[in-house]
């Protein structure tokens, strides 16, 4: 870790070594420089540090990008300063320190406050702390600054469906779709299972379709679309799904008791109570609040679980 560190401040300095010569003249040395301080963000960024360490890398980076003099373009400055403070934010946010990552988002607001990324960034850190009521100004702030903005659409989509608006959750997860969110799988997954509630099973099983297009590793695309072919008493189809999410997440409890609601409606009764007890097994702490769900499943079901062992 301290080696890597040493690493970029040797990298901050000796990146700017180069100088002017006749070859090269002042918009192509300051595009050099923008290219080398970017180089060095997404070094650390992409660097297996500490957020402590990545914080300090990052602070000197800025600092060196203020006292610059070879970047003369303050609009070009001023970008390269906000991609920084993103970063910045971004790892206080993950130390939980939400007032300095609050703090950190002023400061983008303030170098340039026609820029929709710090508008976006201050509803993210307000959403992370769990306060959506604070975050859903700034997510219209941002959109109003730039319509095309995805990721805002799909935060304040996030925060429509928590509030059970779910015709707002839905557009503002199509906007994000047609602005092309750079990590759509959980947006197909979460418009999935809006279409489950309202039951719109055929453009639920699409969405959750889409996600596994995206990545065939994903458990809960499996999980949610095994749902949806159960409500549409596609049982084969639905179970192939659950014990193909199980497999990718043993752990993913929504998946056994999907897989458990289609074994009994299959009279598969003893693996319908073994689902249930896995249920209850992950969740000892009744986190979820299914615990009491599971154990009257399993008292329902006792009776005849010893039918389904004779009809095996």
């Amino acid at each position: 870790m301290q080696t890597f560190r040493i690493y970029i401040y040797i990298l901050i300095i000796s990146s700017f070594s180069f100088v002017s010569c006749g070859l090269f003249d002042k918009e192509i040395n300051q595009d050099q420089r923008i290219g080398a301080f970017r180089m060095q963000l997404n070094a650390a960024k992409d660097s297996v540090i500490t957020p402590e360490e990545k914080i300090e890398v990052f602070g000197a980076i800025l600092s060196k990008i203020s006292e610059d003099d070879v970047i003369f373009n303050i609009n070009k400055k001023n970008n390269l300063k906000i991609d920084g403070l993103v970063l910045l934010c971004e790892e206080y946010v993950k130390l939980d320190n939400y007032e300095k990552a609050l703090a950190i988002s002023d400061s983008i607001i303030s170098t340039d406050s026609l820029a929709a990324q710090g508008y976006c960034i201050r509803g993210c850190v307000y959403q992370t702390w769990g306060d959506d009521e604070k975050a859903l100004p700034f997510y219209n702030k941002a959109l109003s600054l730039n319509p095309a903005y995805p990721d805002a659409y799909y935060k304040r989509g996030l925060i429509y469906q928590a509030k059970d608006e779910l015709e707002k959750a839905l557009a503002d997860y199509s906007m994000a779709i047609k602005y092309k969110l750079s990590y759509p799988v959980e947006l197909y997954n979460n418009r999935g299972d809006i279409y489950i509630s309202r039951g719109a099973y055929d453009e639920a099983v699409q969405s959750y379709m889409e996600a596994i297009k995206l990545d065939s590793l994903n458990s809960p695309a499996y999980r949610g679309r095994a749902e949806a072919y159960y409500m549409q008493k596609k049982k084969k189809e639905a179970l192939a799904d659950c014990n193909q999410a199980i497999r990718l997440d043993s752990a993913n409890i929504l998946a056994y008791i999907t897989r458990a609601c289609i074994y009994t409606s299959m009279k598969m009764y003893d693996n319908a109570v073994a689902d249930y007890r896995t249920v209850i097994s992950l969740d000892k702490q009744n986190e979820r609040n299914i615990k009491a769900i599971a154990e009257s499943a399993i008292k329902d079901l006792q009776p005849y679980s010893r039918i389904s062992i004779l009809q095996k």
